[in-house]
This record gives structure tokens, C-alpha cells and sequence, in this order.
């Protein structure tokens, strides 16, 4: 994520967080950042509202990247693999419906 977008979505300077590491999206060292990420569920069939439900919280162990303000390549994924692998989390695309589902692996106990 972008310096700007951590400030206006969470209040937070990139100085706020400690910093744990670094990755090279576009041949470029961006710092990565120790935070949580948060999903709010959206309502169903609406892009932009809110559902009203708890948030999920996705604890992402190697960081989050910030890019600094005046790098101007293209966004990257705010949410990339890197972080739902660690977060364990099962993601299922419905391209027809244009649907994306982000939940906890189902777990099944037999005893």
C-alpha cells in the first residue's frame, strides 16, 4: 500500500509502524511494516457498502509493504498472496458471479 492510502485508511504514518524487513516490487527496496490487516465483508452485490458484520482480521507475519509517496508505478494487490498464505485463509473466485470469498480453512475433527 501506498504512504497516502495507510494515512487515510488507518490514521497511520509509515513511522507509526516498526520496520521488519523490505521487499523489491519494480526493481525498488519498499520497506514492509509490522501490522494486522482487516477485512470488512462488504454487502452482498454492493462493491463500496459495508455489510455490518465483524471484521476478519488477517495477521500477516512478514509485514505489510508501504510504498513511499513519490513512487509512481502501477498499485500493486493490497492484499497479495504473501499475506493470505501466512494468514491461512481459503480464497475462492467466481468469475461468473464476479464473487471473491476470502474465509478460514473449514476444519474437520472426527473425534
Amino acid at each position: 500500500m501506498g504512504e497516502e492510502q495507510l494515512q487515510q485508511w488507518a490514521g497511520l504514518r509509515p513511522d507509526h509502524l516498526a520496520e521488519i524487513g523490505h521487499i523489491h516490487p519494480y526493481g525498488e527496496r519498499v520497506p514492509t511494516r509490522a501490522a494486522n490487516v482487516w477485512l470488512h465483508p462488504n454487502r452482498p452485490g454492493q462493491r463500496d457498502e459495508f455489510s455490518g458484520a465483524p471484521p476478519f482480521r488477517v495477521e500477516v507475519g512478514s509485514g505489510i509493504g508501504v510504498c513511499p509517496t513519490p513512487m509512481t508505478r502501477p498499485r500493486l494487490p493490497l492484499m497479495g498472496l504473501r499475506g493470505l498464505r501466512f494468514a491461512n485463509v481459503e480464497v475462492v473466485m467466481d468469475c461468473t458471479r464476479c464473487r471473491v470469498t476470502i474465509r478460514t480453512r473449514r476444519r474437520f475433527w472426527l473425534f
